[in-house]
């Protein structure tokens, strides 16, 4: 038998027990992206193979080329592909939910979502619902109650294979997330060139912050508290606000072009700070941070 029969052999072999072990359950669909993505050493076991497969003395290393090959394939699915208590298939998208626990007074929820999408909504009767499309990592999910305050904390995995990336999976990755619409909330949501739409209009919120480099982000604000922080950073960013026409605004760090848009939308500067005419009176009021590098900002009332 020669390197390269084996080789093909324990390709076949691979591929056969992945697919088993999925469809039996045991492992989940969306290890392929991570074994896919070491495709380059495969490349490199058939070079060694090449170059040792007709030396008379170190001919064992291009056999154990291939087996170390399918070693580490093999440990990487393993390691990173079972099924966690928490997730569950449903079509094309894995999830996890959260029950209200009678405990919880507020939520915290932070989202590292690197270069994935967000949607953000409310739901009913629900703590927390997450959706994660399934060929992408899978996030982490890590949740915790404290002194009546529920604690999120969702993450972009950092796969083993993270470090390759094809051109064309940027951004093909969604999350969509809901919280209650019945427990006061504060977010942190960041990413790497994520779009994220945040629709917060039936949430009760209390603090957004947001950091999205290079991405496009859609905030949508309603009338259910009274004050309502934000905070918007972004390097190259573009953020679109939807507000509530009775709002009152108090906006910071709106200097150069971002100065004139102030003034268009009828706000007086006072100190460091762009305010609503009649600010004192109105609610909700809505206190805005914004960093000097965002690229676009706009605000429609509705």
């Amino acid at each position: 038998m020669n390197p390269a029969r084996l080789r093909w052999g324990l390709l076949l072999i691979f591929i056969g027990s992945l697919l088993l072990l999925n469809n039996i359950g045991f492992l989940d669909w969306w290890v392929w992206s991570e074994v896919i993505s070491l495709w380059p050493l495969l490349l490199i076991a058939i070079g060694i193979e090449k170059i040792f497969s007709h030396s008379k003395s170190l001919k064992f290393i291009s056999y154990l080329a291939p087996i170390a090959l399918f070693a580490i394939l093999g440990w990487v699915a393993f390691s990173s592909g079972g099924f966690d208590d928490e997730f569950d298939r449903s079509g094309t998208s894995y999830r996890v939910d959260y029950d209200i626990d009678s405990e919880v007074e507020t939520v915290s929820a932070v989202i590292d979502l690197d270069d994935c999408n967000l949607s953000l909504r409310s739901t009913g009767g629900k703590l927390f619902r997450g959706r994660f499309r399934s060929w992408q990592y899978k996030p982490d999910v890590e949740y915790d109650v404290r002194g009546g305050r529920a604690e999120f904390d969702i993450s972009h995995r950092r796969a083993f294979g993270d470090w390759i990336h094809f051109d064309g999976f940027e951004n093909s990755s969604n999350w969509t997330t809901r919280f209650s619409d019945a427990i006061p909330i504060s977010l942190n949501c960041t990413g790497d060139r994520a779009d994220m739409t945040l629709d917060c209009s039936t949430l009760l919120l209390d603090k957004l912050e947001v950091d999205s480099r290079r991405g496009e982000v859609r905030i949508i604000l309603g009338e259910l508290r009274d004050e309502i922080q934000l905070t918007l950073e972004g390097e190259n960013a573009d953020f679109r606000l939807d507000l509530p026409s009775n709002c009152g605004l108090q906006i910071s760090g709106a200097g150069g072009e971002l100065s004139r848009l102030m003034k268009r939308l009828d706000l007086v500067e006072e100190g460091e700070f762009f305010v609503s005419i009649g600010y004192d009176t109105l609610v909700p009021k809505i206190r805005i941070d914004l960093d000097s590098e965002i690229s676009q900002f706009s605000i429609d009332f509705k």
